[in-house]
């Protein structure tokens, strides 16, 4: 949650906690629940959770608050991996790129029933674009927009590596990439 000015604001991040609300300069943010209808001991018991208050300098859209919430809730975590001789990606690699900073490539994973791969993004900023594109490491044999439920929808421009796309403002995209 970002409370802003023009010029500056303060976000409220967590890793764990949905319930928040803001009336003039207070931000709050809902802790723990005690409920005891249907279950009289919901939510008993210890509790962990991290937040943090992230001053900034301009508005949410122009400052870090994505980022740092993301490296906030998914931590990056480093490990060597020996390299495989018998492999055959090069010495640097990227599985998919963005050339566009509102967007934020949210899930890739195997589709259910099929022998292609999931990509899910979503524009962060409020941001509206006729055309943004997704770089991937591999050609693509195939894609389609697909919904939420991984049933395709229609097709999507693609050429070689890269998948090009419209976007709205806070537009969740799905897509199904056959590489």
């Amino acid at each position: 949650m970002d409370l802003s000015e023009g010029n500056y604001g303060v976000a409220l991040l967590n890793d764990c906690k949905y319930g928040y609300d803001v009336k003039d300069n207070l931000l709050r943010i809902t802790l723990h629940r005690s409920p005891t209808e249907p279950d009289e001991t919901a939510d008993q018991g210890r509790y962990e959770f991290t937040y943090s208050l992230l001053p900034h300098a301009g508005t949410w859209r122009g400052s870090d608050v994505i980022p740092e919430a993301y490296a906030l809730n998914d931590p990056l975590m480093a490990r060597l991996i020996p390299a495989n001789p018998r492999g055959d990606l090069p010495p640097a690699y990227a599985w998919a790129e963005l050339d566009a900073d509102h967007l934020v490539l949210e899930t890739v994973k195997k589709a259910e029933d099929e022998n292609a791969w999931i990509v899910r993004l979503y524009e962060c900023k409020q941001y509206r674009s006729n055309a943004v594109a997704v770089k991937f490491g591999q050609p693509i044999r195939k894609a389609v927009e697909c919904n939420l439920l991984e049933e395709e929808e229609e097709p999507v421009a693609y050429q070689g590596r890269e998948l090009t796309f419209p976007v709205r403002p806070f537009e969740i995209k799905t897509f199904k990439v056959w590489f």
